[in-house]
């Protein structure tokens, strides 16, 4: 009896250790939001390169020890206009990006630096207008763009020590794109020429601040 009760007795032991053991290991969830971004664009034709943008996109993150999945959308949508001696300038550009990736935290410190890379997919429309002040022009370009590739990125987050945190990330973007769109051109006393745009490739940028990020763990 007393040989039988020994084992009993270590196995019930370590059932809370076990429980305890698997509750470490259960994954966690996260859910961001991002502040701002500072991301590679072009609205208007020979306009800036870079655009900040704000509150544009969420996060959602699943951790198991120091190994996260995540899975990221953005919307943007930017109007801007520029006026110099010869043309007045004006775009619309709109975008949706997707992304699904891994994400590696390195230290145990409450701030803790990280890589991540992402498959990113990207939906854009433009629409650009230029009007020259002197001639009198008019030209209109209508684009729109697919894009899929790989986004590596690095970052650092910084713990509150609550179940708030903030992050900042900047990226690459390595994306083979199609665009797809029309171009309308004309002159006071003349035909309109239209042009039909298609072309594809792979594209690169940087985007300097791709996400300051403010993060719940629930």
């Amino acid at each position: 009896m007393r040989a039988l009760f020994l084992p009993v007795f270590l196995v019930v032991l370590s059932i809370p250790l076990q429980a305890q053991y698997e509750e470490i290991l259960l994954p966690q969830n996260r859910l961001a939001f991002n502040l701002m971004s500072i991301k590679a664009h072009q609205v208007v034709d020979e306009g800036p390169r870079y655009y900040p943008y704000f509150f544009s996109g969420l996060r959602y993150k699943r951790l198991i020890d120091d190994n996260i999945l995540r899975f990221t959308f953005s919307y943007f949508h930017k109007l801007e206009e520029t006026l110099d001696i010869d043309f007045s300038r004006s775009g619309t550009l709109k975008e949706v990006e997707m992304g699904f990736g891994y994400q590696r935290n390195f230290t145990d410190y409450r701030i803790k630096p990280y890589v991540a890379a992402d498959l990113s997919i990207l939906m854009n429309s433009a629409v650009r207008k230029n009007n020259g002040v002197k001639d009198e022009s008019y030209e209109k370009k209508v684009l729109d763009k697919f894009g899929i590739g790989i986004s590596p990125a690095v970052g650092l987050r910084f713990e509150t020590g609550s179940a708030l945190s903030f992050s900042f990330e900047t990226s690459l973007q390595f994306l083979m794109s199609w665009k797809n769109g029309i171009t309308f051109f004309h002159l006071p006393y003349t035909v309109p020429i239209t042009n039909e745009i298609k072309e594809s490739g792979l594209y690169s940028s940087w985007n300097p601040v791709s996400g300051i990020f403010v993060t719940l763990d629930f």
